[in-house]
């Protein structure tokens, strides 16, 4: 995390306190609140392999789990069972980093809308008990999973357990999946509200917006003077430069706080590792500037980088 992320930190400082930031006074004060790079870790598909992995390696516990859920007669097996199969989660994870991959091949970019990485945490944890439950309930998954359970059986008195898993892990990896093209279509009522800034702290995911909210004590901007966001333009004119498609990296951002009362300018900051630069933008380098910028000319972007190969935009 240090490498990917925190490092960047020390180096915006450097640049804050060598050549400043826009508007900002030499006698301001430069505050810098720091992001969350949960997003990193969650899009890092060494991770997901590895849980889902462990998943596979305790394979006869995750059955036992499957059966114990189904017994509501004793409330405190279920819940726990269902607390168990909440790891099911990475599958969720795992099968968003690999829809990335398949959408930016084949051009279809603008098809899924973007998952929240907390909302999709609480929800897939939560509905695989019940999921499960119904599973176990309905004829046509009873009967599909019978036979799965013995088509590959040794004999008549066994079983195999590793088919109906697959497909119940297929199940759970297709929930933020069918949620991402659903909210995507034509006549979903999921849509930006177009009079709040790229720059606003409420221009986050939910976990993010109420982080912000905490430390800044305020329900809306701290600042009277809100700008940055521009690599959130950047996604909305093409959604083709956005480096991973199917998850929020918002949380990612930081900020820069300076000045007092009405002056008081807040300007969002985010990593230009965000951004796919294999298609072709315009880049130059801005000798005087702490961090870099976005400008956009009709059909065409242009990328003004900081001083020093400063990985931040505003």
């Amino acid at each position: 995390m240090w490498q990917k992320y925190y490092r960047h930190y020390y180096d915006l400082a450097i640049n804050l306190r060598l050549l400043g930031i826009e508007d900002a006074k030499p006698t301001d004060r430069i505050e810098i609140v720091v992001g969350d790079p949960t997003s990193i870790i969650l899009l890092n598909p060494y991770v997901s392999i590895a849980f889902i992995l462990d998943i596979w390696v305790s394979i006869e516990f995750f059955i036992h789990a499957l059966s114990r859920v189904t017994q509501f007669y004793e409330i405190k097996l279920c819940l726990l069972a269902c607390f168990y199969l909440s790891r099911m989660l990475w599958l969720a994870y795992g099968a968003l980093i690999l829809l990335s991959y398949i959408l930016k091949k084949i051009h279809y970019e603008k098809s899924f809308s973007e998952a929240d990485p907390t909302l999709t945490a609480i929800i897939v944890s939560i509905i695989t008990g019940p999921i499960t439950n119904l599973n176990s309930r309905t004829i046509f998954f009873i009967d599909l999973y019978y036979h799965l359970f013995l088509s590959f059986a040794k004999d008549e008195n066994s079983s195999d357990g590793a088919i109906p898993v697959v497909v119940f892990c297929f199940t759970i990896g297709m929930l933020p999946i069918v949620a991402g093209f659903l909210l995507k279509c034509p006549n979903c009522p999921h849509k930006r509200n177009g009079a709040i800034p790229y720059g606003s702290i409420t221009m986050n995911d939910i976990k993010h917006r109420f982080t912000h909210y905490f430390n800044f004590m305020t329900f809306s901007d701290t600042a009277s003077i809100v700008k940055g966001g521009g690599m959130y333009q950047l996604f909305a004119h093409n959604r083709k430069y956005k480096r991973n498609l199917v998850m929020s990296q918002r949380g990612e951002d930081c900020y820069v706080v300076f000045g007092l009362g009405k002056q008081r300018t807040s300007v969002r900051l985010s990593l230009l590792s965000c951004i796919d630069l294999t298609f072709s933008i315009c880049s130059m380098t801005d000798s005087t500037a702490a961090v870099g910028r976005l400008y956009f000319d009709k059909d065409e972007v242009k990328l003004l980088g900081g001083a020093y190969n400063s990985p931040w935009i505003t």
